[in-house]
């Protein structure tokens, strides 16, 4: 029996998988009520607390669409990503996975309550690319090596092919056969995030999700890095989550955005759509913080009030209203939920209709 008949039957073996209907097939991925939370130990004492990283979220990704997700530090973007590769097991919720199989019949698995065992079918499918490409790359390691490393574990091609298939993975994300032989510490940033691509899409994944991909990098090296991920995107057909707190960048590549506040979702909608016209206080917040273009352009940058709060102690109701300059008095009791304000643009505000939020203007 073949590799890839063992991966077949470990997929078609989980309770967890079943046949998707037309909806469900539209989306990548569809994630129900995630949550996910770590014991940390505070105080003098060692009191043990939960921090809830993840509160109720529910996102999709479409086939093809680059999904933004922004939000200050420590508001859960990165463990949103890392449930999504399954590094970290969520608590709850679900991880909608869609696939075609060999049939050509679509099938979703719920990635969530998967063994390791029975990950290993799907693991190929979807990749990360993490933040800092130097600490993600083994130093001991040539970059022919680390390309080949995931073709060889995943058993995608056979010996012979592997040379050939390095030297296509390399070249397609602007490396050339010269650079193989070297190691991680002789190049630049910009290069080294190169490999860490190559060797993300050495499996043939069919969602990437990018971790402050371009972070690290100097702005005119960003600009290639988001170029090459956007050309990538077409011809491989891939679907990203793209998660950074640069809301400039995010604009750049994303279809939609999504943005998150001490574990929730608060907004969600196209990428113009929102930042034209945000829905929630801290939507506006964040856009008023990016910097303008132009330097005779007035900034008017809104202040939250007071600091981020304690993630293991959060504020009852909507977790914003101690900053927020639009709270009323149900904000500070009632969650809101993430409805719909109009078509396709979701807010988690009990008063979004009522706000006239500032947002950038329309370039075009």
């Amino acid at each position: 029996m073949t590799d890839k008949n063992i991966q077949t039957n470990d997929r078609q073996s989980s309770n967890s998988i079943k046949t998707a209907n037309a909806d469900e097939a539209d989306n990548i991925l569809n994630i129900r009520n995630l949550t996910k939370s770590f014991r940390v130990k505070s105080g003098i004492i060692s009191k043990n607390e939960w921090v809830y990283a993840l509160d109720n979220i529910s996102l999709s990704i479409g086939r093809g669409e680059t999904l933004g997700l922004v939000g200050e530090s420590g508001c859960g973007k990165s463990t949103l990503g890392r449930c999504i590769v399954r590094l970290y097991k969520p608590q709850t919720g679900e991880l909608e996975y869609n696939y075609i199989d060999d049939d050509g019949q679509p099938q979703t698995a719920d990635l969530a309550q998967l063994s390791n065992k029975q990950l290993k079918a799907f693991r190929a499918d979807i990749q990360m690319i993490f933040q800092d490409p130097f600490s993600s790359l083994n130093p001991r390691m040539t970059v022919f090596n680390l390309i080949s490393e995931p073709l060889i574990a995943n058993k995608i091609t056979s010996k012979a092919g592997i040379a050939k298939r390095v030297i296509e993975l390399a070249e397609m994300v602007g490396l050339n056969a010269q650079h193989l032989r070297r190691y991680p510490h002789a190049f630049s940033g910009g290069q080294r995030q190169r490999i860490g691509i190559a060797r993300a899409l050495a499996t043939n994944p069919k969602l990437l999700v990018a971790d402050e991909a371009v972070s690290a990098l100097d702005v005119s090296i960003q600009a290639q890095i988001l170029n090459l991920l956007d050309d990538l995107k077409i011809n491989l057909n891939l679907s990203y989550l793209f998660i950074a707190h640069d809301l400039s960048v995010v604009r750049y590549i994303s279809d939609r955005v999504a943005v998150m506040y001490l574990g929730r979702i608060v907004e969600l909608a196209d990428t113009d759509e929102l930042y034209t016209n945000p829905q929630h206080p801290y939507t506006e917040a964040l856009i008023s913080a990016v910097p303008k273009s132009e330097p005779d352009d007035v900034v008017t940058r809104i202040s939250l009030n007071h600091e981020i709060p304690n993630p293991s102690a959060p504020p009852k109701g909507c977790h914003l209203h101690p900053r927020c300059q639009y709270a009323k008095d149900k904000c500070k009791t009632d969650i809101p939920a993430l409805r719909e304000t109009k078509p396709g643009h979701f807010a988690a505000c009990h008063f979004a209709e009522e706000l006239s939020l500032i947002g950038v203007k329309d370039e075009e």
